[in-house]
């Protein structure tokens, strides 16, 4: 069974953030973040089912890059939400992990389990 990742707009502003940061160090290196990425994603596609971290949310390490992916599953629909791609690096304390970043997450799966 394969799943189908939708990437919330969140996502899409972090991976656009990784790249344009990598690349201020070298060109090459952003697109190795960008394909290591999308070998994340095709890995989910095949087993996204990781440890629930908080509130459903389950998070998966982007290999060679210090980055985690911030999903929830749909099993019934086969999908994957991807909320946001995080540096993994920082201090949880850190504004990333603040509590109202998860209630934005938290947020974004409301609206989503209400459309179902």
């Amino acid at each position: 069974m394969s799943f189908e990742i939708i990437l919330y707009p969140d996502a899409i502003f972090d991976i656009q953030e990784g790249i344009n940061y990598y690349k201020l160090v070298s060109n090459e290196l952003g697109k190795k973040f960008l394909f290591q990425v999308n070998n994340t994603f095709s890995e989910l596609r095949q087993f996204p089912f990781y440890e629930i971290r908080y509130d459903n949310v389950r998070m998966r390490k982007i290999k060679v890059f210090p980055y985690v992916i911030h999903f929830t599953v749909d099993e019934e629909k086969s999908i994957v939400n991807i909320y946001g791609i995080r540096f993994a690096l920082q201090n949880p304390e850190s504004s990333w992990f603040l509590k109202e970043e998860i209630e934005s997450y938290k947020s974004a799966i409301e609206i989503e389990n209400h459309g179902n």
